[in-house]
């Protein structure tokens, strides 16, 4: 099969010949549609990845696509020949990647793709989506809540707007100029332009009463800290509990009346159904859009993190590059 590969990190990559992988136990092949990005994906060809995971070359990189199942192996009795699915790898080793026109993955990690989705679009799902669903998770908006969140047109961002404000929260997204409008279609009830507004003394000025949630997508604490009268040095304090995941992606789609639980990078739920669930107040596929041009998520891992601030309580969720989540017990 054709496949883009490395045989070294840090250097570019080219189209190989390999060999056809099979399926191991609760895996499938599938055959590749389309492949999802992110930049974790660019730290993993860059080598930020060495010695954190087990990488086998030739290195064919990625971590999400979207396609048509190839072949089953033993253990997996949801699926079969012919089913279109997407979601992600699920594997513990770099290398094995989506950037081929065959590519095996486990069906712990995987979904049916719905028929109204195209596969470009499911592609560039799994890892903003799920990301954007985990912060949902973990901080729980209610109606009326505000929240603020930085990075709001990014690859999670995308996401996590629509999804904070199908929940009732007042959504107040910060991005550049050139991004205004589109925060505002994702559902952004008040817009602060970085590039033009300080967005510290904006948050101050327009909610005096202070914030419920600063969801930060880009883990800058001079933005944050500041807005809740941190300690830049000592950071805020972590707040939260250990959280199980679904047992399957699939799972995931049917646990519409709880909160939906993660563990880690490889436990993934299926963003346009969950999108549609009771939490969500959303009716139709059409409450959540795809925007696969939008996908600049820097990674899945997030913090989940909260203080006292000027005498509000303001819950902060942020995500940080290539680093563990980290949880409270």
């Amino acid at each position: 099969m054709k496949a883009f590969a490395l045989d070294t990190l840090g250097q570019p990559g080219s189209i190989h010949d390999l060999p056809v992988p099979e399926p191991s136990e609760g895996q499938v092949r599938i055959k590749v549609a389309a492949a999802g990005l992110n930049p974790f994906d660019s730290a993993v060809v860059n080598g930020h990845m060495e010695g954190r995971m087990q990488h086998r070359f030739p290195l064919v990189p990625g971590m999400d696509a979207s396609g048509t199942v190839d072949s089953v192996g033993d253990g997996v009795d949801e699926l079969a020949v012919g089913d279109d699915v997407f979601g992600s790898v699920g594997k513990i080793v770099l290398g094995e990647g989506t950037l081929a026109e065959l590519t095996t993955m486990s069906n712990g990690t995987i979904a049916r793709k719905p028929s109204w989705l195209e596969h470009t679009g499911a592609a560039a799902i799994p890892v903003a989506g799920i990301t954007a669903l985990v912060m949902m998770d973990a901080i729980t908006p209610q109606a009326g809540n505000i929240v603020v969140v930085i990075g709001a047109t990014g690859g999670v961002g995308t996401y996590f707007v629509q999804l904070a404000a199908s929940s009732g929260s007042t959504v107040v997204a910060v991005c550049s100029t050139d991004n205004v409008a589109y925060a505002r279609s994702l559902g952004a009830a008040d817009v602060i332009d970085y590039t033009s507004d300080d967005v510290v003394d904006a948050v101050a000025g327009r909610y005096p009463g202070g914030v419920n949630v600063v969801a930060d997508m880009r883990g800058d604490k001079t933005v944050v800290a500041p807005a809740r009268g941190d300690d830049p040095r000592r950071g805020p304090r972590r707040v939260g509990r250990r959280q199980r995941g679904p047992r399957s992606f699939g799972e995931a789609q049917h646990r519409s009346d709880e909160r939906t639980r993660y563990r880690d990078h490889r436990r993934v739920g299926a963003l346009p159904q969950a999108a549609r669930t009771e939490r969500g107040r959303a009716s139709s596929s059409a409450d959540v859009p795809v925007h696969r041009d939008r996908q600049r998520d820097d990674d899945d891992r997030i913090r989940s993190r909260a203080r006292q601030a000027r005498g509000s309580a303001v819950g902060v969720i942020s995500r940080s590059r290539y680093k563990r989540a980290a949880r409270a017990g």
